[in-house]
């Protein structure tokens, strides 16, 4: 007897305990409250789901006393002819038909799921629902009246369609389950069970104009026609699409479709879903079935691939589906429209009672309250409140004639360098009753102007010119006009005038009023508590809007602002200001954030314990720097935030606290949170205006306060963008960004819908630079993107023209018409545009850019001579993300394509890969591969000697095969590096297997494993450093100039660096062999906790393996699990760069369940060669062991004979 509960855990242990080792059937019979329950497993190489049924439906005729007469026909002589397909002329027609698409077939759809190593520990999971007999039935009667579609169509549709709604793909492949019966051979084919069973991918188009009839029916002429062609199958075609993508064989269509339905069900089947069907390769199995006259169906999915909550909220939409489906008038409707419209799982936004007044009265209060109180400092300058107050009032008396006697708005260009000047003029003008317009002084020519017409500017400050008024350096340009006084201005009338890029070419100005970004303030002061005892250093442009809250929030608070000198940025100099005036606040784009950081740590110094609070925004933050940020400050209780928005609301309008143990580990961004309060950030379906439910994409708006008013004398522009909601009325701004709700009511940004893009924080539309090239005469096509967060201009030119002509001129042109920051880094000039089938570019076909796209001449190129150039090009190599490393060792850093904020990351590189220090001012000075070498020389620098030196008793090399040969006879020695929380001693089973008598074999590890020091490394490339030197060293002793390299895991992520570091001292790697190793890019999400814990519980499952517990056993097993955890560190932090580039030949052995982390496509960018992928037998963890070695053993023996 067995409770519910019993019965429940029975049928776990069924599904967990099957193998594919025979029997393939494995039966229990359990009692439950007077019930049997018989439980069944069988392997899916036997039966298909036809077959299923008809056993099910046998079982009943038997409980019920019935019994049909068996078949006329055995398996065996159905099986037959299907044995014979591959070779027939049936089989090459379809082949043909299938290869035909292959260019232009789809992928899966692009549904959120998580990351998986291939050690996660698997389970399936049901999601299953009955749609009721009366519910079923006017489904099947509104389908056939729609337009003669099935109910097996109509089904397949309502899948494709909440695919598409969770994915935002409106094309893309699903793996259909059929059958090879053909009852026209034989009446008695549906009685036999087997396994008939195979898959056809159905490409899913769904068209904006289609209804769900038009949806069905196209889908349904679509798989009449695959399934003619169906001797060709849905596993040929994946093989076929793995290859052209160079993809393995896991996920190529892993959404399934599997019904039963009008197989005929036994009238006695209970109505409700018993039965788990696993696929392999499938995440997500739609299966439905009949039970009597109902529908049962069923999502069977894996669970360590989808995040919490999305399945089920899946699982309702589609519910949601199949009623809307079973009344007519739905038939006739767009697929959207059958799921209902859901509201926000929270309050998105809490509300504040908001004193409207203008954004810079807050300020003059102070000067009243606390005149003394220091306001900004700026080099020797330390201006009070009333100092700065009364310069402001300078500037608004100097423009109130202009501004008084002017309509709305009445804007003022504002063109000075950042410095206390710089602030007075702002609040000046506002003061004055004004609209303050930024214009960077280094903006090109050609730009201002065009502002300055398209803004009707009326008058200019400017510190380019003499005195005007005592301690303001401005210009006021008189503009004729009458001196009626005009109408006063509101807090609703605008503040500031910001211009960003335009698609079309022309900026756009963003008209933001003064309530917007005084409810924006307001917030912050009042949840971060900002008051007089704060300081912040100012960093962001007064032309980006992180501005608006240093100089308006930080001096209605009370607070001080301290100013950077000179004009690059310089993070030295910023650290030391940080220090000298214990600043409390900090608020940049994340870049600079991590540049202090990076600094900090480089100097061995830590961040103030006065900083408080960092605000970063403006820009993806990278996963690992808030955890650095917290490591790197004084201050334990140092809070790191995020926030978002758009310059189109008011600076921000969301917020998240990041925790101090980094963001949550099911995320791979950081969160974009919640929306400040008297604002609103909703995720809207863009056809029904409706808000999406959780986990699917939609378009992020914004609404409330801080919505500005619109695009300056852009009403066509303005109307596209600032809406009205069309059943609440609510003014929204819609921002282009793609995001979705999780659960627990926390945003999550997606990225854009078009081509604008932001880097550092500044906002570019890429039609914009398009626009600017098109403008040449010489130019027939452009299309510009980013590449590694650099922009890269195509150029297709008109006639024949000289690639250095064309790159200079275009080059020259972006210069005059673009700011700096949106100036290309590269100019690729193509024969030609890769263009789809509908003319469109094809943005991912466009080449890389190489160091030739810079301009100059290849031929001329000098490459780096010596390991210490070898070394600094390393360091060029990791900030330019270019293609190839042939740097020339004379071409200065900036030609290169290099700008300030780069150089400031080379000079990091730099110190930590050469030990050589030196400021902004030298590296100006000193901006090539030659120079800085030469510097470094003088300074005693050597290659490697960074900050991290190790001691050489860290690392270890013995010896596991010594040559049957003389030194310098034998073939070149195999290095072996080991795995994490393992001895090279892993490899013996593999050197016996290959049993080569002329190579020597040498183990090489880190000594902490042994217990004789602790764990030594900071970094990936610290443990390279010390292996590599172990192995020059025993090449120098041998006399050999070439070696080859294994390692294992974590050991073949080492040997890539230490590959690198061999190379470039001259020594050439024949064949460097990675088994199983998890190689991550420069972007590749973590794997998460839960990966790692199981990882941690293989380790000691094995030692708990070795028999009786000694305390022997017991210290060797924590030994090997605090080494693994010390290496998993170093591996979790580290990513492999794409340069510089390896010329070895590589191969990486792979176990047969790959996950997409140890895919090697990010290796192949670090290659010359692409790497070669061969499949082994046993899994990551027993992959060497002597069980599996010897077919391991033979490729290598290939690799090896084939690499000489």
């Amino acid at each position: 007897m067995a409770g519910v509960s019993d019965l429940e855990t029975c049928r776990e242990d069924m599904i967990a305990g099957f193998t594919t080792a025979w029997p393939p059937v494995r039966a229990l019979l359990c009692r439950a409250h007077g019930v049997h329950v018989l439980m069944v497993t069988v392997n899916l190489i036997f039966l298909d789901g036809f077959s299923e049924l008809l056993l099910a439906n046998e079982l009943m005729e038997r409980c019920c006393g019935e019994a049909s007469a068996p078949p006329a026909l055995t398996y065996a002589q159905c099986a037959a002819p299907l044995a014979e397909i591959p070779s027939s002329a049936t089989y090459e027609t379809a082949k043909r038909y299938w290869m035909d698409r292959l260019p232009t077939f789809p992928t899966m759809p692009d549904i959120p799921t998580k990351p998986m190593s291939d050690t996660t520990p698997v389970s399936f999971q049901d999601h299953t629902g009955l749609l009721p007999r009366e519910v079923w039935a006017q489904f099947k009667r509104c389908a056939s009246r729609a337009g003669k579609v099935s109910t097996n169509q109509a089904l397949l549709a309502l899948f494709a369609v909440t695919l598409q709604r969770f994915s935002l793909s409106q094309r893309f492949v699903l793996t259909v389950m059929v059958t090879r019966r053909d009852r026209r051979a034989h009446s008695d084919l549906q009685r036999v069970v087997g396994n008939f069973g195979t898959t056809s991918l159905l490409e899913i188009v769904i068209n904006n104009d289609d209804s769900v009839t038009s949806l069905a029916q196209r889908l349904a002429a679509q798989l009449a026609e695959d399934l003619d062609h169906i001797a060709f199958s849905g596993i040929d075609m994946v093989t076929e699409l793995n290859k052209s993508s160079e993809t393995t064989l896991t996920s190529a269509a892993p959404f399934a479709f599997s019904s039963t339905v009008g197989g005929g069900a036994h009238p006695s089947v209970l109505p409700r879903r018993c039965s788990r069907t696993v696929l392999p390769r499938c995440w997500m199995d739609h299966q439905l079935q009949e039970f009597g006259d109902s529908l049962a169906w069923n999502f069977a999915t894996l669970c360590q691939r989808f995040p919490e909550g999305l399945v089920d909220s899946f699982a309702r939409a589609y519910e949601t589906g199949l009623h809307a489906l079973a009344t007519e008038v739905a038939w006739s409707r767009a697929p959207w429209q059958l799921f209902d419209p859901v509201r926000p799982s929270r309050p998105l936004a809490e509300p504040l009672r908001l004193n409207k007044t203008f954004l810079h009265e807050g300020f003059f209060h102070k000067v009243e309250q606390q005149p003394l109180a220091l306001a900004v400092v700026d080099g020797d300058v330390r201006a009070s409140y009333a100092e700065l107050g009364a310069s402001a009032q300078k500037v608004a008396q100097t423009l109130s004639p202009f501004v008084r006697t002017r309509a709305s708005p009445r804007i003022v260009a504002v063109s000075m360098k950042k410095g206390w000047k710089q602030v007075a003029a702002v609040l000046g003008t506002l003061k004055a009753g004004g609209v303050y317009m930024p214009v960077d002084p280094k903006m090109p020519q050609q730009r201002v102007s065009r502002l300055l017409e398209t803004s009707g500017a009326l008058a200019i400050l400017s510190d380019a010119v003499g005195d005007v008024v005592a301690n303001v350096k401005g210009l006021c340009t008189p503009v004729d006009g009458d001196d009626t006084e005009r109408e006063k201005i509101t807090p609703d009338d605008m503040a500031y005038l910001l211009y960003t890029s335009g698609s079309t070419g022309t900026p756009k100005g963003v008209m933001c009023h003064h309530t917007g970004a005084l409810n924006t303030n307001t917030h912050l002061m009042d949840e971060f508590e900002v008051g007089p005892a704060d300081s912040l250093l100012a960093l962001s442009s007064l032309s980006f809007d992180l501005s608006v809250w240093d100089i308006f929030g930080m001096l209605s608070a009370g607070g001080s602002l301290v100013m950077p000198s000179g004009e690059q940025p310089d993070p030295d100099h910023w650290l030391d200001l940080v220090e000298k005036h214990d600043i409390t606040m900090w608020n940049t784009v994340p870049a600079f954030m991590e540049l202090l950081v990076g600094t900090a740590e480089m100097e061995g110094k830590h961040l103030p314990s006065s900083l408080r609070s960092v605000w970063m925004s403006g820009d993806f933050i990278p996963l690992t720097l808030p955890r650095r940020i917290v490591t790197s400050c004084s201050n334990p209780d140092v809070r790191v935030i995020s926030m978002g928005g758009a310059t189109e609301a008011a600076i921000w309008s969301n917020i998240y606290e990041i925790p101090r143990s980094g963001p949550p580990t099911d995320w791979t961004s950081i969160p974009y949170g919640i929306p400040l309060r008297n604002q609103t950030m909703e995720i809207l379906d863009d056809d029904t205006m409706e808000h999406c439910e959780e986990w699917v994409t939609g378009v992020i708006y914004i609404g409330g306060l801080g919505v500005a008013m619109g695009y300056y004398k852009d009403e066509e522009r303005s109307a596209r963008q600032f809406v009205a909601h069309p059943r609440s009325g609510e003014r929204l701004f819609r921002t282009g960004d793609l995001g979705r709700l999780r659960p627990g009511g926390l945003l999550e940004i997606l990225g854009r819908e078009d081509s604008q893009v932001k880097l550092n924080g500044f906002r570019i539309e890429l039609g914009e630079i398009e626009s600017t090239l098109l403008g040449m005469t010489t130019v027939q096509s452009a299309c510009a993107l980013v590449h590694a967060k650099s922009i890269v201009a195509y150029v297709v030119p008109r006639a024949e023209r000289h690639h250095n002509d064309l790159v200079a001129d275009c080059r020259e042109r972006c210069v005059e018409f673009l700011p700096e920051y949106m100036i290309p880094k590269f100019f690729v000039v193509l024969e030609s545009m890769p263009l789809s089938a509908n003319g469109k570019v094809q943005r991912n076909k466009l080449p890389a850019p190489e160091i030739s796209d810079l301009g100059g001449e290849k031929n001329n190129v000098v490459i780096p001579c010596n390991p210490l150039q070898q070394r600094i090009a390393e360091c060029f190599e990791a900030v330019l993300r270019l293609g190839h490393h042939l740097f020339d060792v004379h071409t200065d850093f900036f030609t290169m394509g290099g700008d300030s904020l780069g150089a400031l990351h080379l000079l990091l590189a730099l110190r930590q890969r050469t030990g050589l220090h030196i400021g902004v001012a030298d590296f100006f000075q000193n901006s090539t591969i030659a120079a800085l070498a030469e510097l470094a020389e003088q300074r005693g620098c050597l290659p490697g000697e960074g900050n991290n030196e190790q001691p050489q008793s860290s690392a270890s090399l013995f010896t596991l095969q010594e040559s049957d040969d003389v030194a310098q006879t034998s073939s070149p020695p195999h290095f072996l590096l080991h795995g994490a929380g393992a001895s090279a001693l892993a490899f013996r089973p593999l050197i016996s297997a290959i049993a080569d008598p002329h190579r020597s074999s040498y183990g090489v590890e880190d000594t902490s494993l042994g217990g004789a020091v602790p764990f030594a490394f900071q970094s990936i490339q610290d443990v390279a450093e010390a292996y590599a030197k172990l192995v020059l060293n025993k090449l120098r002793e041998s006399g050999h100039a070439s070696c080859v390299l294994s390692g294992w895991s974590y050991g073949g992520v080492v040997g890539i660096e230490v590959a690198r570091r061999l190379e470039a001292s001259g020594i050439r790697v024949e064949l460097l062999s990675l088994f199983d190793s998890p190689i991550r890019g420069p972007d590749s999400p973590d794997d998460g906790d839960e990966c790692y814990a199981h990882e941690e519980a293989v380790i000691r499952e094995a030692f708990t393996d070795v028999g009786d517990a000694t305390s022997l056993t017991h210290q060797l097993l924590e030994r090997a699990v605090q080494h693994w955890k010390s290496c998993i560190t170093l591996l979790r932090a580290h990513r492999t760069a794409p340069f510089p580039l390896l010329k070895c030949k590589t191969v990486h052995f792979t176990v047969s369940t790959i996950s997409a982390s140890r895919e090697p496509s990010f290796l192949n960018d670090a290659l010359e060669h692409e790497a070669k992928v061969v499949v082994v037998d046993g899994s990551h963890w027993n992959m060497l062991s002597e069980v599996n070695v010897s077919g391991l053993a033979q490729n290598v023996k290939q690799l090896w004979h084939s690499s000489v």
